[in-house]
């Protein structure tokens, strides 16, 4: 094994762009290849999926965000599923023929279509609830100016919004 890297380091020095050939054989060399590959992959698959308008924005990053890592189970589920437009809110219920579901008026006032954008920005029931949010909000968006124009999928995928978004689901 040490011949062959030997021999593979004295060739040409493996990147990203290299394929899987005989002269490089080493395992690492291989991890990173597949690593490339699938991230590759993601990027295309989220790319396809993902376009102007739609209900999910993709992360900017590819590391986890630490504060939903650090929620409890319950509570970060909730903001991926909002995140992701599958959390179980009257409209998905009643597109996805969910629990009998026909009608996607809000659950709490009863007046408006239970949406993400409902529920974070107009129902009365959670009132008290969305100015904590948007104290916190504005705490972290001194540099995100001009936060309340932005649709509902950036403002949950902003990352510097995710421990308020947390508090907010916990309250």
């Amino acid at each position: 094994a040490d011949k062959a890297a030997k021999e593979a380091a004295r060739r040409h020095l493996p990147g990203k762009d290299d394929r899987v050939r005989d002269s490089f054989t080493s395992l690492a060399f291989i991890k990173r290849h597949l690593t490339h590959a699938k991230w590759a992959a993601s990027r295309r698959w989220t790319q396809k999926r993902t376009t102007k308008g739609n209900s999910y924005v993709p992360p900017k990053k590819i590391q986890p965000d630490p504060a939903l890592f650090s929620a409890p189970k319950g509570i970060a589920s909730r903001l991926m599923q909002l995140r992701t437009g599958h959390a179980l809110i009257s409209t998905y219920c009643k597109k996805r023929h969910i629990g009998g579901v026909t009608d996607d008026t809000c659950r709490w006032c009863k007046r408006y279509p239970e949406s993400r954008e409902h529920l974070f920005r107009h129902c009365p029931r959670w009132r008290m609830e969305r100015k904590d949010l948007e104290a916190a909000v504005k705490k972290e968006a001194k540099t995100h100016s001009r936060v309340k124009t932005w649709n509902m999928a950036r403002f949950l995928a902003e990352p510097t919004f995710t421990p308020a978004l947390l508090q907010f689901l916990k309250d």
